[in-house]
């Protein structure tokens, strides 16, 4: 019992689900969803039972101290040995096993920071536990126009205990505002319950963010998609997408992004300025310029054998969709777990158990030090 709730065995299942963590993030191992809460759920057992264990010892349901190990022969009287320990701050304390006796200093403030430790542990892991099998994030680009978009139907990460018809929620945009200079990008958007039908209208700029049954919907900015479409001696290659966007530190109107080419150690790097519709496209092969083109969007650039143009675009606002509800369970959990143990640390409760065996004084106690004074005499 004593194993079950000590706090060896909960850092020993901390670790190992570390361990499976870390081995997952480095893609050695996939990651089971029904590991993970399998560990989830022993860890926040066993936080139950620890919790429990050191409650009944507060309220002298069971000993303060539990089982005590195999102690030492007490050489000095025992009187002697009490009055050293009151005068060294230590009080006679009740809840003893039948035959023992028990002095102790900020024990039972030891225990109650432990209790609260592992309430604050079993509050984040049933948190992180419920967010890990229910929540959802996934990107949602919207682009202006008269069509609602089917947020479960697009590709979201969920929890798999979550249901596939969620989030139920339809979106679209009526406009889209640029960033420009330090304004930041606009949108103008609907929101529409499936089940229900009530729509909500929404204006958000950049960074700013609403929730909606339940689900968070940030906007993150706006960007350009543009198909690339490269000829080279009349050999038509395949249309690259370039996705262009514009950070909130810019310091001019250009939207920057790269776009893949399948072509050997050859990338392109494109930008875009939705002022003046104005492309720049650069071509690298194994880190060298290969060629640049500047050129108005429906034009055409010659550089070269090179002729570069964009046929379509796509001007689109950002959201992100979520749902971590537990997210400020696990970050209070996470905050209480760290002031609790580093209280509990700081406290550093002490404790001497004293009991008789036959016509001899034996005695144990916690700590180094408090043991060599109680061998000295």
């Amino acid at each position: 019992m004593n194993m079950l709730a000590s706090s060896v065995f909960t850092a020993f299942l901390a670790l190992t689900m570390a361990g499976y963590l870390i081995l997952g993030k480095m893609s050695l191992i996939p990651l089971d969803p029904h590991i993970m809460l399998t560990y989830a759920a022993v860890l926040i057992l066993q936080g139950v039972w620890a919790v429990a264990i050191r409650t009944m010892r507060l309220t002298s349901r069971l000993s303060l101290i539990g089982s005590v190990p195999k102690g030492e022969l007490l050489k000095s009287e025992r009187e002697q040995a009490f009055h050293m320990l009151e005068v060294s701050g230590f009080r006679r304390e009740e809840g003893a096993q039948e035959g023992q006796i028990v002095f102790a200093r900020r024990l039972r403030v030891g225990l109650l920071l432990e209790a609260c430790s592992y309430g604050a542990l079993v509050l984040m892991l049933s948190a992180g536990a419920v967010k890990y099998g229910y929540g959802m994030n996934g990107a949602v680009d919207l682009s202006t126009g008269a069509e609602w978009t089917d947020v479960s139907s697009l590709n979201i990460e969920r929890g798999f205990l979550s249901s596939r018809s969620e989030p139920a929620l339809m979106l679209r945009s009526s406009s889209i505002v640029s960033s420009s200079g330090k304004s930041l990008s606009a949108i103008d958007a609907e929101v529409k319950e499936k089940d229900s039908g009530v729509t909500v209208p929404v204006k958000l700029s950049a960074g700013e963010e609403i929730r909606v049954r339940g689900f968070t919907l940030r906007y993150l900015g706006d960007s350009y998609t543009a198909m690339i479409k490269i000829m080279r001696k009349n050999h038509d290659y395949m249309p690259y997408p370039l996705r262009v966007t514009r950070g909130p530190d810019a310091t001019d109107e250009w939207y920057r992004g790269t776009f893949p080419i399948a072509e050997p150690k050859t990338r392109g790097v494109g930008s875009f300025d939705p002022a003046q519709k104005v492309f720049r496209v650069t071509v690298y092969r194994e880190e060298r310029e290969e060629f640049r083109a500047e050129f108005r969007y429906g034009e055409t650039a010659r550089v070269g054998d090179f002729e570069v143009y964009v046929p379509a675009m796509l001007h689109a606002g950002r959201l992100m969709v979520t749902r971590h509800g537990s997210r400020a369970l696990i970050l209070a959990g996470f905050v209480m777990l760290a002031v609790f143990c580093s209280a509990r640390f700081a406290v550093r409760p002490q404790y001497v158990v004293f009991w008789r065996r036959g016509d001899q004084e034996y005695f144990h106690a916690s700590g180094r030090r408090l043991r060599k004074l109680l061998r000295q005499g």
